[in-house]
């Protein structure tokens, strides 16, 4: 499957939602509203955000929803007075298609795009609903989303008028605005109109208003999510995102309180089932995030490492759960003084560990490793258009090319490697084996080279 991600939807997805979700936000769903060819569905789902709707007139919705198993419907949505079947065109944009609606409508004029970006084709006709009747159609559910995007050429002000109280269902929109009336699309209000009028609907504006861009709108009173029992946050935490595997989460547990230094222990829980919520729930000495709807690794990493050095914190050890530390290996890791340092994966359990690492290797392991906010200040986020794999070697030559040295100290700690696959059930572990390679896919489109591959090892030795 041909994932063309990289070149244009990190630049656009990520952008426009990670704004919320930096903030601490945890968005569980989106109804994105001209959608084209799907391509930030797809990314909305490596963020994590596992509720997702695409809504556009191009039967190219309806492929990508079928590829990415998420409700899609092809109309265009605006007020009830545009509704009705009304001839729009379909262009193409930095080779993603949009469509218009037709010159040959008096009311908007000519919506040819601008800087000669699109090529229009002749007009099609149109179904033109309005967001009440498209809920009333498919007994949509919005209790599953909270977030919308709303990209639709000039039309934008007119869906929003169309969704009347339904709006109140929202606590996050995206909207596409032009600074000037007529800017992009003749007939388009200027972006005054549409911060008034969601105004009067209880959102503020929570980004500048540009020439031509995306402007976020959050709902008054809306509040980051909150992690459990924040007032323990301590200086030394230990973030570790999970989805069952109890026994081996008590095996980490203690291995974490056994640290020789103070810790503060941080999970990120991803709808567990196997009794690990209730076991956390008892725990009084942790704090936890609860995701109803399950992370990827990525976006759990970046869920808790953005909450964390929000909060204070100047360096993060994060583990697998399926770990067994040393006594000393926060200690040795936090002493090292390196930006982003690694223990290394090993069968040998924790006695048979010595106090002092072995040496170093360049290949750092991210099953155990030590953050410094310094370098998430300057690097960022991890990539989460890879949902479970590749996202740590994506990381690693990041650093490298902005000068940061990643590198593994010879400091070993036990781990059951694969014990997610191991302990997932048939239908879990054929889509995490389908994630995986996808994930490598985008890795390779991102970087031109597989993970691992000689020519990836290469890049470490270029300037």
């Amino acid at each position: 499957m041909n994932r063309n991600l990289y070149s244009y939807a990190k630049a656009e997805a990520e952008v426009k939602l990670n704004h919320f979700t930096r903030k601490g936000h945890d968005i569980k769903g989106v109804i994105h509203i001209g959608a084209n060819d799907g391509y930030e569905l797809e990314r909305y789902l490596a963020m994590g955000i596992r509720n997702v709707v695409g809504i556009d007139p191009l039967p190219v919705v309806h492929e990508a929803g079928r590829r990415l198993k998420v409700p899609t419907y092809m109309c265009a949505l605006a007020s009830r007075a545009s509704a009705g079947y009304k001839p729009f065109f379909v262009a193409y944009g930095d080779g993603h298609p949009s469509s218009l609606l037709s010159p040959l409508n008096e009311e908007w004029g000519n919506h040819y795009s601008w800087e000669g970006r699109f090529a229009p084709t002749p007009a099609h006709e149109t179904l033109v609903l309005t967001f009440r009747d498209l809920v009333t159609i498919t007994d949509l559910d919005l209790s599953l989303y909270d977030c919308l995007v709303v990209d639709v050429q000039g039309l934008e002000l007119e869906v929003l008028v169309g969704m009347g109280d339904l709006l109140d269902n929202f606590l996050y929109l995206d909207v596409e605005c032009s600074r000037e009336e007529n800017w992009g699309y003749v007939g388009a209000p200027p972006a005054s109109q549409i911060i008034s009028y969601l105004a009067s609907h209880g959102f503020k504006q929570d980004s500048p208003t540009p020439e031509h861009d995306d402007i976020m709108f959050l709902r008054e009173g809306a509040k980051p999510a909150p992690i459990e029992d924040p007032k323990r946050f301590g200086m030394n935490p230990i973030l570790v995102p999970l989805r069952n595997g109890l026994h081996l989460t008590r095996i980490a547990h203690a291995s974490f309180l056994a640290q020789d230094l103070p810790v503060d222990v941080v999970y990120i829980n991803n709808g567990s089932t196997d009794g690990t919520a209730e076991w956390l729930s008892s725990r009084p000495e942790v704090m936890r995030f609860n995701n109803a709807v399950p992370k990827g690794v990525t976006a759990s990493w970046n869920q808790g490492l953005r909450w964390l050095f929000a909060h204070g914190a100047e360096h993060v050890l994060v583990c697998n759960n399926d770990v067994e530390l040393p006594r000393g290996f926060y200690r040795t890791l936090l002493l090292d003084g390196g930006g982003l340092v690694t223990g290394v994966s090993s069968d040998r359990p924790p006695s048979e560990v010595p106090d002092t690492p072995e040496g170093k290797r360049p290949h750092p392991d991210f099953s155990g490793f030590l953050i410094r906010k310094s370098v998430w200040d300057a690097v960022g986020e991890f990539d989460a258009g890879m949902m479970h794999y590749c996202s740590d070697g994506d990381y690693h030559l990041r650093c490298h090319q902005l000068g940061i040295d990643v590198y593994c100290l010879s400091l070993s700690f036990q781990h059951a490697r694969s014990s997610t696959l191991k302990m997932a059930t048939d239908t879990e572990v054929i889509a995490i084996l389908h994630q995986a390679e996808l994930d490598r896919e985008f890795f390779a489109q991102k970087w031109g080279c597989p993970m691992g591959s000689q020519e990836y090892y290469a890049l470490f030795s270029k300037d």
